[in-house]
């Protein structure tokens, strides 16, 4: 069990269990808050050939129904950015450590996101039928293309961007190298980053507990930016921000009340799974971090329930 979650570990999970009354009463009501604008976001950096990034996150509804239907809403909702984000990272995937062990990669971290919920798998399979108007456009998705790659491949690349790309274990449990690419891949750091606030009892104006999430990571390709609800047929209603098509991202508040946010980082200690006297980086093939968050934000029921399913894992995993 814990060799299986291991690598979703490093760094700083906050859990919280409670949230400002105004935010789950929006989302009783199928409603969402905006928060400011970016006026300067146009500024921002992009890859050439792409539009620039909106000046706020795009709202695209509630998401209802099966597992897959969920996907399809998100996919139909979202189809041009989940092209735009897909293109930029499945050519860099590819190029950085190869499409054929990128492939091999994404085999292994599917069977263990399956392992997890098998209405992750569908979500994502769901996602890419919804966008295919969209993702049928890419250069990729010509036979003929040196880096050709199925749509749902080219979401799954999305998905496991953090883990295959920015933290990138060295080798393949039978041994092999994981670096196969044609293009210098950047030098491996172990990721520290991101920042988050929490506020309680009489520190907040309603003695109601607040939280905030701040990312550290690149713009581009992050900064096209959507917001879901998603109401699953069995679970709970849950509030995710994300750069489509990934599943989640760092911070997800389920109508419990129950906040999970994401600080990369950490060292090793004497208590740890692997004592190095090192910082934490991922060297196994598991659970991605987002497709987690999203399964305990939906199955949670409280503070303490979220906290067991991060650190043990759920009973049927």
């Amino acid at each position: 069990m814990r060799e299986k979650v291991r690598f979703i570990l490093p760094g700083v999970i906050l859990i919280l269990a409670s949230i400002v009354g105004c935010q789950k009463d929006s989302q009783e009501k199928g409603e969402y808050i905006p928060g400011g604008r970016n006026i300067e976001a146009y500024r921002y950096s992009h890859s050439d050939g792409y539009p620039s990034f909106s000046d706020k996150a795009k709202f695209i509804g509630t998401l209802s129904g099966s597992w897959f239907e969920m996907g399809r809403q998100f996919g139909e909702r979202s189809g041009e950015m989940t092209l735009y984000v897909s293109d930029i990272w499945w050519k860099d995937t590819c190029q950085m450590w190869g499409k054929e062990a990128s492939l091999k990669a994404f085999d292994l971290y599917e069977a263990q996101i399956k392992a997890l919920d098998p209405g992750l798998v569908e979500f994502m399979k769901g996602l890419a039928e919804g966008s295919a108007l969209w993702l049928d456009k890419s250069p990729y998705a010509d036979p003929s293309h040196a880096l050709h790659g199925t749509n749902y491949q080219r979401v799954l690349a999305v998905n496991l961007w953090d883990e295959w790309s920015m933290m990138h274990p060295r080798q393949f449990p039978d041994g092999a190298s994981t670096f196969g690419g044609d293009r210098k891949a950047p030098d491996r750091t172990c990721v520290a980053g991101c920042s988050a606030f929490a506020a309680r009892g009489e520190a907040t104006v309603k003695g109601q507990v607040i939280s905030a999430h701040n990312r550290h990571s690149e713009f581009d390709p992050r900064v096209y930016e959507e917001v879901y609800i998603i109401d699953p047929e069995e679970g709970h209603k849950t509030w995710v921000l994300t750069n489509s098509p990934q599943v989640a991202a760092n911070q997800v508040v389920n109508e419990n009340g129950v906040s999970l946010s994401l600080l990369a980082g950490g060292f090793t200690s004497a208590n740890s799974l692997d004592h190095n006297g090192q910082s934490y980086c991922a060297e196994g093939f598991g659970v991605p971090w987002f497709h987690l968050f999203l399964c305990v934000a939906v199955h949670a029921d409280s503070a303490e329930e979220a906290i067991e399913m991060l650190t043990v894992g759920t009973p049927e995993y």
